[in-house]
């Protein structure tokens, strides 16, 4: 990866404000991390970001071009002014992952955002899904305590955007 975040004793707060990640097999690598990215332009990367057991924060952003953007378990994630396009995937939560979209256009990707296996939730406010692939949101693997929160969103399709089966 371009940039390597890994925690193991300790955990402080990471900044990373206004850089360009491009061409990178890896862009960021976070391991029980907390992050915060602003201002930041992820372009044509094998995968933009990849995390686990982490808390990122990301603002301000465009990611464009990547085969993956954001792929990450047992980690939560804050999208805010993000620019998600022209990707081949867009988020894969595992494991419990949490992800909450602010005011995000998430369009023309290849594929959807994808939930697998438990306890993973999407929270989506003021914010565009669209054009990404048959639906929206897909989840692999549907278990009742999966929380999917839309409100003030545009999402291609409403609810007919968004499968319970894969």
């Amino acid at each position: 990866p371009a940039i390597k975040i890994h925690e193991y004793d300790y955990n402080p707060i990471h900044s990373l404000l206004g850089l360009s990640i491009e061409k990178s097999t890896g862009g960021i690598s976070l391991y029980l991390a907390r992050v915060n990215l602003e201002n930041m332009i992820f372009k044509n990367n094998n995968c933009a970001i990849g995390g686990w057991s982490s808390r990122i924060s990301i603002k301000n952003a465009l990611l464009s071009g990547n085969s993956e953007v954001l792929t990450y378990g047992y980690s939560r994630a804050l999208l805010e002014n993000v620019i998600i396009i022209g990707n081949k995937e867009t988020m894969k939560l595992s494991e419990g992952g949490r992800v909450t979209l602010k005011n995000c256009t998430i369009a023309n990707n290849q594929s959807s955002i994808k939930l697998k296996h438990q306890l993973c939730a999407i929270s989506c406010h003021n914010s565009i899904l669209w054009n990404n692939s048959q639906y929206e949101i897909v989840d692999l693997e549907f278990e009742p305590a999966d929380t999917l929160i839309i409100g003030h969103s545009c999402i291609k399709n409403g609810l007919g955007g968004v499968s319970t089966k894969p």
